[in-house]
């Protein structure tokens, strides 16, 4: 699969979704306070 300017969007969208998940799981554990 060729590398576009899109396929690097797809993949940085993908990052900020799995970052928020692990964030929410980080708050609702209790290691962060928000």
């Amino acid at each position: 699969m060729p590398s576009t300017l899109s396929t690097r969007f797809a993949i940085a969208s993908g990052t900020k979704a799995f970052t928020a998940l692990v964030i929410v799981n980080l708050l609702a554990e209790g290691v962060l306070s928000p």
